[in-house]
């Protein structure tokens, strides 16, 4: 059934369940109409009970200043109370305001998944529907929590009682236009922050919206790109896939610090600026010694998984990417993921090779089959070819297997098997191994001659 791959977490009987299922869809579809019902009657409340306070505060503002006069004498202090009245007024009808919309839209999402359930599946007739509307949707993230245009005629009422009780307060309308503006802006954040759905949080939208301006361009929905990462995860344990070996040599190799840091590592972004230092003329003058700083990316695995789910455009304006991936990263993902969320959702998610995503199509691709328990040397093979879309055999690959070597997470019987391995897939026509007319499979034999040797002789 296609609606277990988009929702395997749920449990759905066809013969027994279908009646429940059916009573679950009708009964949602009853909730949405009766929560649409509500908001549209909320919104005209809010709407007349607006007008009603800005009729009373302009034609009643001696009667106003008559009532209260008994509690002070002084009716500025009168104005003042009932100009924060207002605001916690209009405060509270965003906060149901927003409530309201969200229940709708997650009853919505909730109609979507139970209607794939039932067989109910637009497919290709989709385009003909409205996009992000319910009729037609198959996918439940299609159905987005946004800023509704209705909200802005709160805020435009909420702005004029103010302007009103500024003029009673006889202050200078710069000064009224001014605070109004304030209000005016922390009633939308508000409002933002009550309609920010499940992964989403302030430090995303903000940062979004700004490096989007400077021509970063990111995903459409986020949270779907999230549930369906997350999906690949869930499929990589229905099949028993033990990605223990994977993290740790991932770690090893991509991010040492990763259990340290909180998304960036700022030691090695210092050191990957300075080693592209080397290539200004400028810096080299004033910093001879930066000649010495070895060549290094500065990305962690959290950049890199920010980067290969929410980033597009990754080939172009490389510096303005970088930054946002060091802001997003820092600030949203590593907050809402777990450091094994993020390795097993990278493992899920990044590229093995030209049109090679995932774990899963990684080992079909080069294993040919599922491996559930991968050796500590299928694993080190596997995330070196991590994002080498050339399918070429790298230099570095020495120097990696030297350092692991040396750190005793690789033994000799493990070196021994990725030779194997790099030589097994090179004549299956996987990878190649020749790198600037240099055989980097051969120079690797030769550095690990006595192992192989040795154990040859014992054979």
């Amino acid at each position: 059934m296609s609606w277990q791959q988009y929702f395997p977490t749920y449990h759905f009987d066809e013969k027994k369940n279908r009646d429940i299922a059916l009573e679950e869809y009708k009964f949602c579809c009853k909730v949405v109409e009766s929560e649409e019902r509500i908001f549209d009657n909320l919104t005209k409340y809010i709407l007349a009970f607006g007008t009603i306070i800005i009729s009373l505060l302009s034609g009643a503002n001696k009667q106003i200043e008559k009532v209260f006069s008994g509690i002070t004498e002084n009716p500025k202090y009168i104005w003042i109370g009932i100009a924060i009245l207002v605001i916690l007024f209009f405060i509270f009808m965003t906060i149901n305001f927003a409530e309201r919309q969200k229940s709708i839209v997650f009853a919505k999402r909730k109609i979507i998944v139970l209607r794939r359930m039932l067989g109910i599946d637009y497919g290709t007739q989709e385009f003909l529907f409205k996009k992000g509307m319910l009729e037609g949707a198959n996918m439940p993230f299609s159905i987005k929590l946004k800023v509704h245009y209705l909200y802005f005629m709160i805020l435009a009422l909420c702005f004029v009682a103010l302007f009103i009780i500024g003029n009673f307060l006889e202050c200078d309308l710069t000064n009224i236009v001014l605070f109004d503006f304030i209000i005016f802006i922390i009633l939308y954040l508000v409002y933002i922050c009550c309609i920010l759905d499940n992964n989403e949080r302030m430090f995303l939208v903000i940062f979004r919206i700004f490096f989007s301006i400077l021509g970063v361009r990111f995903v459409d929905n986020f949270e779907h790109i999230l549930y369906r990462a997350k999906l690949s995860v869930d499929e990589c344990e229905r099949q028993k896939i033990n990605l223990n070996n994977l993290k740790k040599i991932l770690v090893a190799i991509e991010d040492r610090n990763f259990y340290q840091h909180k998304g960036v590592d700022w030691k090695a972004t210092g050191r990957a600026l300075l080693s592209r230092g080397r290539k200004i003329p400028f810096i080299q003058r004033i910093m001879p010694c930066i000649q010495t700083i070895p060549f290094s990316g500065g990305s962690t695995i959290t950049q890199q998984l920010f980067r290969t789910l929410f980033i597009e455009n990754i080939d172009k304006r490389i510096w303005r990417r970088k930054l946002a991936e060091i802001c997003l990263s820092r600030f949203w993902l590593n907050n809402i993921l777990s450091k094994e969320e993020q390795l097993e959702i990278y493992l899920n998610a990044v590229r093995f090779d030209r049109q090679v995503f995932g774990i899963m199509q990684a080992m079909k691709h080069f294993y040919k089959k599922y491996v559930k328990d991968l050796s500590i040397a299928q694993s080190f093979f596997l995330i070196e070819r991590v994002s080498v879309t050339s399918g070429t055999m790298l230099p570095k690959i020495i120097d990696i297997i030297v350092r692991l070597e040396n750190e005793k997470i690789l033994n000799k019987n493990d070196i021994k098997e990725i030779i194997t391995i790099y030589t097994e897939v090179f004549q299956a026509g996987k990878i190649k191994v020749e790198f600037k007319n240099e055989n980097i499979l051969e120079k690797l034999c030769k550095r690990y001659e006595d192992i192989l040797n040795f154990t040859t002789d014992n054979g």
